[in-house]
């Protein structure tokens, strides 16, 4: 039950740190008010799917069920990430290519 989460955990957080990317290029912000930005939108990445994995839980539903809700909202909130990375790096992959280098 533990491996699909952990997959798709790490696939999430890995779409996550893409779709940042996109926003925020610089490689150089890796402390400061940008860093807390991060931590905390990480946070409301993963909030909704521990949510309903809570909910799951607590309705007696089971563990399966909830690990199923869990692993489902976070491959639609990555694949959201995702498509909002692709259309920033489609409509503005050259400039973010120039902001990362010149950092």
């Amino acid at each position: 039950m533990s491996i699909p989460v952990t997959i798709m955990m790490f696939w999430s957080l890995q779409a996550l740190g893409v779709g940042l990317y996109a926003i925020f290029p610089s490689p150089v912000d890796s402390r400061g008010p940008v860093m807390l930005l991060r931590l905390f939108v990480t946070g409301l990445f993963v909030f909704p799917a521990a949510l309903v994995a809570a909910l799951c839980a607590l309705s007696g539903s089971g563990p399966y069920i909830a690990s199923l809700g869990f692993v489902l909202v976070l491959a639609m909130g990555g694949w959201l990430v995702i498509e909002i990375a692709t259309f920033r790096f489609r409509e503005y992959g050259a400039q973010l290519a120039m902001v990362s280098r010149a950092t």
